[in-house]
């Protein structure tokens, strides 16, 4: 909503000020990085904190959907940590619709050694997935399988 339309030159000028701040606002908002601050595992939402405020207190973001791979017929669904680093995204710049996109690595998270054409999934220290296009390798303490 647009609302009233201002007509003197003063009153122009500080609607135009009040409008490029929003926007500059959204703008900043649009994309931003953070790490995993809190986790709703049941709902699978999470709070990103992205700096923290004059106090020292983390500034957070209202709970946020993590986008995942697929979530049809088939669903892949990866549960984020607490200190993950990842990129929040909203079109509108209002971080009350943004969802969370993707995580990125970091200094306490660095990414694994992969070779193009190679998949690599870890989960912990001792639990590795290892797929390429001719070998298919699981390292863990412990596999089970479960038929049925």
């Amino acid at each position: 909503m647009l609302g009233t339309v201002p007509h003197t030159l003063p009153d122009i000028i500080a609607d135009l000020y009040r409008r490029l701040a929003d926007h500059e606002r959204r703008t900043q908002n649009a994309k931003r990085t953070g790490t995993v601050h809190e986790i709703d595992e049941e709902k699978g939402l999470y709070r990103i904190k992205l700096g923290e405020d004059t106090d020292g207190d983390p500034f957070l973001t209202p709970w946020l959907p993590n986008q995942e791979i697929a979530m049809g017929g088939f669903k892949v669904a990866m549960g984020l940590t607490v200190g993950e680093q990842v990129d929040v995204h909203s079109e509108t710049g209002d971080l009350t619709d943004a969802m969370i996109v993707a995580s990125i690595q970091s200094d306490e998270n660095p990414r694994p050694k992969v070779k193009p054409g190679q998949a690599i999934m870890t989960a912990g220290d001792k639990t590795k997935v290892q797929i390429d296009g001719s070998v298919v390798k699981i390292t863990a303490p412990r596999i089970d399988i479960n038929p049925g």
